[in-house]
């Protein structure tokens, strides 16, 4: 064990010196191409450099992703006022409504109150009207019967008055002879 260990550590060892003669750890700045293919590690330099680009285009896609947005809060918020302010006027008009409904229904109380008087006033004026007529009927109607009564009180003394004169006439006038 101690043996395949000295001999595995022998065998980098060698690997190492080989790859070092034929140059794989020289580095010149540029980059090398090794059989046909391009080296696929990359300086941490360039590939931070990389990060950094891709982050930027996915920042200026953001900011213009964010500024649309920010227009449509904007459009939106507008457009909220707006509906506010038509709320607004709105309840004005309703308020105003009410008052002159309000007003408008005290008006009409009032003039429901008056109509209602008169009314009243009216009624009691028949009522009154009508007892004054049934009175006086009453009173013509006594009156009527007084007056026959007299009449036809007049017609027996005038009966009794014409025969007593023709009695009285003929008592009184020569016989003839």
């Amino acid at each position: 064990s101690l043996v395949t260990l000295l001999e595995s550590v022998a065998n980098q060892v060698s690997n190492t010196a080989t790859a070092m003669e034929h140059g794989e750890y020289d580095f010149d700045g540029t980059k090398k191409a090794k059989d046909g293919y391009r080296n696929k590690m990359q300086e941490p330099i360039v590939l931070r450099s990389a990060a950094y680009r891709r982050a930027q285009g996915e920042l200026e896609s953001s900011r213009g992703k964010l500024e649309l947005k920010e227009e449509e809060v904007r459009e939106l918020q507008m457009a909220l006022k707006v509906r506010a302010d038509e709320m607004s006027e709105m309840a004005v008009r309703v308020n105003v409504a009410e008052k002159k409904l309000e007003t408008s229904g005290k008006g009409n109380l009032e003039k429901i109150v008056r109509l209602e008087q008169r009314l009243s006033t009216a009624q009691n004026e028949q009522k009154r009207s009508e007892k004054e007529y049934e009175s006086a009927i009453e009173t013509m109607q006594t009156d009527i019967e007084n007056l026959e009564k007299e009449n036809s009180d007049l017609k027996d003394k005038v009966r009794s008055t014409s025969k007593k004169a023709i009695f009285d006439g003929l008592l009184k006038s020569p016989a003839p002879t």
